[in-house]
């Protein structure tokens, strides 16, 4: 087929056809084609097009009709759910577990419990531009488990545990360590509703470590116990 016959999609090229086909009819000899050629070409374009308009027809009733079917079951689910609710109420209300099995329904289960919450992991610290402690740590929660909190606890020279505070982020910044302070701890636990992780491995910073600055150094010891 000739270089410029459009590329594009059969539409186009139908419409193309249908543009050039009346002067190679009007003279078909002029332009090197034969009438017998011109005529089957005409006839082509045409069932071209038939096929095409047919095609579009098809998908406008194939769109009507997912239309029509998606209405239908969206009403049918919001009927069927609000006769089975009715149902299910009745029955509880009835006391007849036997009404259970003769209409096929089942009670409704009752609520689930919530996976527990993973202690964090993967501590990393930092001092920020005022010199305070930047925490940051991973915690990769079960399915079903959101809004998860988290609290910070910290032993300063191995003294032990107090709570600093609950947050909503994998981060905290601790603005209150004393002058003087040689090594600090920190462990954390998250919190989801009434339950808890495990408090997670102690990380571990000393002070005054290596030229002066500060040594970060995280640890697996398991947490001291918390001051009352």
């Amino acid at each position: 087929m000739s270089g410029n016959v459009p590329p594009k999609p059969t539409v186009d090229q139908i419409v193309w056809f249908e543009t050039h086909l009346p002067s190679w009819a009007a003279t078909p000899a002029v332009f090197g084609a034969s009438v017998a050629s011109i005529t089957a070409l005409t006839a082509l374009v045409l069932a071209s097009r038939k096929s095409y308009n047919d095609a579009q027809s098809a998908r406008e009733a194939s769109k009507s009709a997912t239309k029509a079917e998606t209405a239908n079951a969206n009403n049918m689910l919001f009927s069927g759910r609000a006769v089975v609710n009715t149902m299910k109420a009745f029955i509880e209300q009835s006391h007849n577990d036997l009404l259970w099995a003769q209409s096929g329904l089942s009670p409704d289960s009752p609520p689930g419990v919530a996976p527990t919450p993973t202690a964090p992991t993967s501590m990393t610290a930092s001092l920020d531009q005022d010199g305070f402690i930047q925490l940051h740590w991973k915690a990769s929660q079960p399915v079903g488990v959101s809004r998860v909190v988290y609290s910070v606890r910290r032993s300063i020279d191995a003294a032990p545990y107090v709570l600093l505070n609950t947050v909503g982020k994998k981060t905290y910044t601790d603005m209150s360590v004393p002058v003087g302070t040689r090594m600090v701890q920190y462990t954390i636990m998250a919190s989801h509703g009434d339950q808890q992780s495990p408090w997670s491995s102690a990380f571990t910073i000393r002070f005054g470590i290596q030229g002066g600055g500060m040594m970060i150094v995280s640890t697996e010891t398991a947490p001291m116990k918390m001051a009352a």
